[in-house]
Order: structure tokens, then sequence, then C-alpha cells
């Protein structure tokens, strides 16, 4: 799996599987990890979503 081959080789992309690309201000790419396996781009576009006001809560 690619979590074993990440583990032992220090590299998280399978041959035949997924290459997963090393993240960089570039590319922006990383690996959404649903089935099947996707690469994206726009990681940090993500982290710029602000939560729906509906789902937040009060404290």
């Amino acid at each position: 799996t690619i979590w074993t081959h990440f583990a032992r080789t220090g590299n998280p992309s399978v041959k035949g599987l997924i290459e997963w690309p090393a993240w960089n201000r570039t590319t922006d790419k990383y690996l959404l990890i649903t089935d099947p396996l996707q690469v994206k781009s726009g990681y940090t576009d993500l982290l710029n979503i602000k939560p729906d006001r509906s789902r937040q809560t009060i404290f």
C-alpha cells in the first residue's frame, strides 16, 4: 500500500497505483484520498475555505 511503501522508502508513490507528487507552491498538488485515489491542484485554496455559518458551534 501507499502507507507501507512510504514508511519503508520515504516515497509515497507506488508504481502502477498512484504518482503522489511532492507539494510545491508552483503546482500546489495534493493527494485526495478517495476511491479511486486522485491527484488534485489547489491545496492552499482548501485551507482558505471558511466554514459555513450554519455549521459553526456557539461557545
